[in-house]
């Protein structure tokens, strides 16, 4: 849920640069992998979809985590036909781990943006029309966050199932939850190729196709059961 009032926190950020937010035309978040597919299943009560588009109407960084803080049910419903206009985007930013939300807010004669990196709450930068307005240095002090992508590769086997030898009952039912969500966001991309970046696991399965190597995936809670038996 964190990395949902993350995407709020940043549109409400990068909205007070702007002059007016009555014209905005278009939201355009960059979002590293994990809060992407964090938004697929968490969400804000009483928001869900709508927190980007709710953030830029009643929005306040003052708040925090806590942005959307001061939002009505009349907000709620404004925010919900700003994503059935189609008025914000959602697109993956690549070479981004852990946290990182890039919020732009377009309107016809000026823009802002605002990023978020390395906490749910860190705003690392804000820009208007392209000029940095604040920019955040990591610091000494700063908490380093490891690149779980990068730290995978240099372990083995061995280090793999040593680690498991370790791990506790709560922490094998969160790994069987994140395997059921990731395959529950793989089925969802293949099935809806039209969604946004989900088209990529229709470009991977491209080359298999005509080769009998493709299989049908089964189901998170499927694949959690098969796992813990």
């Amino acid at each position: 849920m964190y990395r949902a009032w993350a995407v709020a926190l940043a549109v409400s950020r990068a909205c007070e640069e702007l002059t007016s937010s009555d014209q905005i035309d278009q939201i355009i978040l960059k979002v590293s992998d994990g809060v992407y597919k964090n938004g697929m299943t968490a969400g804000i009560p009483g928001i869900h979809d709508t927190r980007g588009n709710a953030a830029a109407l009643c929005g306040n960084s003052r708040y925090g985590l806590e942005a959307l803080r001061d939002c009505s049910l009349d907000i709620v419903e404004e925010a919900t036909k700003w994503v059935n206009d189609g008025r914000i985007v959602v697109e993956r930013a690549p070479g981004e781990s852990g946290i990182f939300v890039e919020a732009t807010v377009i309107l016809p004669t000026e823009s802002s943006t605002c990023v978020i990196a390395g906490a749910h709450s860190r705003i690392a930068e804000v820009r208007k029309s392209g000029r940095t307005v604040l920019q955040r240095s990591s610091g000494a002090d700063e908490p380093r966050h490891t690149n779980c992508s990068k730290w995978v590769q240099g372990v083995s086997f061995g280090d793999v199932f040593a680690l498991s030898k370790q791990c506790t009952s709560e922490d094998i039912d969160y790994i069987l939850k994140g395997i059921a969500m990731n395959l529950e966001i793989a089925e969802y991309g293949l099935r809806n190729p039209s969604s946004a970046g989900c088209s990529y696991a229709q470009s991977l399965l491209a080359p298999l196709e005509g080769t009998g190597s493709r299989h049908e995936l089964g189901s998170g809670s499927d694949a959690t059961a098969t796992l813990q038996s």
